[in-house]
């Protein structure tokens, strides 16, 4: 089947960069999906506009656009109803964001607890909170694992076969679990097996020292990550 995810409305493919539609109040976009040998795709992207209305586009395998059925779009459709959507991020074959008053959703494929959900059951594409906690001001999934920031803490879950968790094991988590007990995290950014975040070291001002801390071991860096299939 031809990819249906530049949101064109077709499965054509482009060489050369094209608009989505003719609106010109997106604000953020979340591109995810992998791309397996013999031609198979499952790209999909979220995207917000400026009145906080949620959109999705793209391959739907596993319910990763959030519309609570698992047929592919070729073009944006709005998830839900809600209008106050102020950050998104894309695993493989999930998504995830945050809304106002600071409440964490997830939504897509779950077989490593990467919804948070407490389990590995199927969602179908439900967009479905994680926890009742709010405060949550940033998320990043990696390939199929979450990291995210509630008051300067660092929590994670998901799929944890290389440390990347950043909990000192290799067990998987299928809820949100801190890292650690330093709450001066600033940033985090979730990769295909490893997960990289910056931390401030207390002092107030421009110019703050910033700490770079590798959360997992670089091993696709060194070429031993195996070849995976879809999980």
């Amino acid at each position: 089947m031809a990819p249906c995810e530049l949101g064109q409305g077709d499965r054509t493919h482009r060489s050369s960069p094209v608009q989505v539609g003719a609106r010109t109040d997106w604000s953020r976009i979340a591109a995810g999906g992998e791309y397996f040998g013999g031609g198979t795709h499952n790209g999909s992207s979220l995207a917000l506009r400026t009145d906080g209305t949620l959109w999705s586009w793209g391959q739907n395998t596993l319910g990763q656009l959030g519309l609570s059925d698992v047929t592919p779009r070729s073009s944006p459709v709005q998830v839900g109803s809600a209008s106050d959507w102020f950050a998104i991020t894309s695993a493989y074959y999930s998504g995830y964001g945050l809304r106002a008053q600071g409440t964490l959703w997830a939504w897509g494929k779950n077989g490593d607890g990467q919804l948070g959900q407490g389990n590995t059951n199927a969602y179908d594409g439900a967009v479905v909170q994680v926890g009742n906690l709010t405060g949550w001001s940033a998320v990043s999934a990696g390939s199929y694992h979450v990291h995210a920031l509630r008051g300067g803490a660092l929590w994670t879950w998901g799929f944890n076969t290389y440390g990347q968790l950043g909990l000192g094991d290799r067990t998987h988590r299928s809820s949100p679990v801190q890292v650690g007990a330093l709450t001066t995290w600033t940033q985090v950014q979730g990769g295909y097996y490893i997960t990289l975040a910056c931390r401030g070291d207390g002092r107030s001002g421009v110019g703050a020292r910033i700490l770079l801390v590798t959360l997992a071991w670089a091993i696709q860096i060194l070429g031993l990550v195996p070849s995976r299939s879809a999980r």
